[in-house]
């Protein structure tokens, strides 16, 4: 029954994803425009994860969006960073060596196989609103 366990995992990822939604969308106040000029956006920061903590966010949420992509939302009174993170590997990976077994074996000890190297990347983003000019 993998797919079942499939829709499970999907429709719980479906609800995590609205739940951050509706925190973001209280978390931060109603815009009294409507226009598109002022519609929210993710900029780019240089601060680390734990530079936000220690800045006073908080992790509210983990999405995983694959096994090798999580974004983690925090938040602070007011504000709402992201944080995406994604591992790669990191080079090739290793190579097993080719080996026979002798008549009647039934098991070998292979040597033990370097591990690949992974490679992972964090990039924040903190949620902001373009600058409304006076009227």
């Amino acid at each position: 029954m993998r797919g079942g366990a499939d829709f499970s995992i999907r429709a719980r990822t479906l609800c995590v994803a609205l739940t951050v939604a509706a925190s973001v969308a209280l978390a931060l106040p109603v815009a009294a425009e409507t226009d598109s000029a002022a519609a929210e956006q993710w900029r780019a920061t240089d601060r680390s994860m734990a530079e936000l903590v220690d800045d006073g966010y908080e992790l509210v949420s983990v999405v995983a969006a694959s096994g090798q992509s999580h974004a983690y939302f925090l938040r602070k009174p007011g504000k709402v960073a992201r944080c995406r993170e994604a591992t790669t590997v990191d080079g090739p990976l290793p190579q097993v060596p080719p080996f026979t077994l002798a008549q009647g074996q039934k098991s070998a000890v292979l040597p033990p196989l370097e591990m690949p190297k992974m490679r992972i990347d964090i990039e924040c983003a903190e949620l902001v609103r373009p600058q409304q000019g006076s009227r």
